[in-house]
């Protein structure tokens, strides 16, 4: 049954929409971009002609997350017919031109917007201008969902600095607000359509009482191909893997944050956190990817100044326990430190007294991995 979506010039302003939309979510904007297609095009049905023409406006592709989760989505419709063009507009420091980027969509005729609520001021300033297309049009998909995106709830056990500046618990009445969402939308939602969920890109999933209530109520026996992918800090990981419940069998991914492996490192960059607990964490994860209990396992390190000079232990130690993957991400300022601060750590910078040491780390990470089993990938990397 084709599942009716409206609000075509709509955001993905709350989960709800993010879902209904394929995932197709922002969260923060990456890289330089300026204004790319990165993708254009798609099939026609059998009469030739397209489904229609959807415009995606992400930051940049390359964040192995909200971004490229969004494409994938794309992709899928493209298969089906649909004229899907995905625009890559770069960061907030080019949002004088995000405007333009929108009419121009719009003015070739795809009416159809998907887009993150990094856009929220601007579709809502031209909407009215668009009003057929707002308020007339209806986007009818051939089916649901492949890929559930979860990343509301920013409860964490730790204060990085890298993201947040202090302690977030939701509040009482916001949790019962998450649970109402889960029970009215997202548990209702699931499908056997669904291929995975990826959670939690905001926060930590095991020290959160409304997403470990969310996770032991999905319909498993429903949906029993359901696949999670689990992104984690990794300092709850063996104590609190038992309150997955039926979830922890269907965890195929685990995704694990670096900011060091050393305790000066460690302690410094990881607010209210423990190495000898995190590093417990990192064995019982090796164990489930040795005993097949998940089918991959990924190290995420955000490289800067701080840290720069433990990637490579980092990379070694992801080998020595049989990691599948170590991910660098480029260093990004979320609100969470002033410009100067900001420049201080920011080793990718060109013209940082730290970038070329940065580049024969990141070189050498390059040589080691070529016949090595844990493989190196670089995201965001401009």
């Amino acid at each position: 049954m084709k599942k009716k979506f409206s609000k075509i010039l709509g955001l993905a302003l709350a989960l709800a929409m993010v879902m209904a939309m394929l995932s197709a979510c922002g969260g923060g904007d990456n890289g330089s971009g300026s204004g790319s297609d990165s993708g254009s095009g798609g099939g026609s049905d059998k009469g030739g002609e397209t489904k229609g023409k959807i415009a995606y406006i992400v930051g940049n592709l390359g964040d192995k997350s909200f971004s490229d989760s969004g494409e994938a989505g794309m992709n899928i419709l493209r298969e089906e017919g649909w004229d899907v063009k995905t625009i890559e507009t770069g960061d907030a420091s080019k949002a004088d031109k995000f405007e333009d980027y929108i009419r121009d969509a719009l003015d070739q005729g795809y009416t159809y917007i998907v887009a993150s609520n990094t856009y929220k001021d601007v579709m809502m300033g031209i909407a009215d201008e668009y009003a057929d297309a707002r308020d007339n049009r209806r986007l009818f998909l051939p089916q649901g969902p492949k890929v559930l995106v979860l990343g509301y709830d920013e409860t964490c056990n730790l204060t990085c600095p890298s993201c947040r500046k202090h302690p977030v618990v939701p509040s009482p009445a916001l949790r019962h607000a998450f649970d109402t969402m889960a029970d009215r939308f997202i548990i209702p939602m699931i499908s056997p359509e669904i291929d995975h969920i990826l959670l939690n890109c905001s926060g930590e999933a095991l020290a959160s009482p409304h997403t470990l209530r969310l996770l032991n109520a999905l319909p498993f026996e429903k949906c029993p191909q359901l696949k999670i992918h689990l992104m984690s800090n990794g300092e709850l990981l063996a104590e609190r893997w038992d309150r997955l419940g039926p979830a922890a069998d269907h965890v195929s991914v685990l995704i694990l944050s670096f900011d060091g492996i050393t305790e000066e490192t460690y302690t410094h960059f990881r607010r209210g956190g423990n190495l000898k607990r995190f590093l417990s964490g990192m064995e019982f994860a090796s164990r489930l990817r040795q005993e097949n209990r998940v089918s991959h396992v990924s190290a995420v390190m955000t490289i800067f100044a701080g840290n720069m000079h433990e990637a490579i232990p980092i990379y070694e130690f992801c080998n020595d326990h049989g990691f599948d993957a170590l991910m660098i991400n480029k260093f990004q300022n979320w609100g969470t430190f002033s410009a100067e601060e900001f420049a201080r750590m920011d080793v990718w910078n060109g013209n940082h007294p730290r970038h070329e040491e940065w580049n024969s780390i990141f070189n050498e990470l390059k040589k080691l991995s070529k016949n090595r089993r844990t493989q190196f990938n670089a995201t965001n990397i401009i």
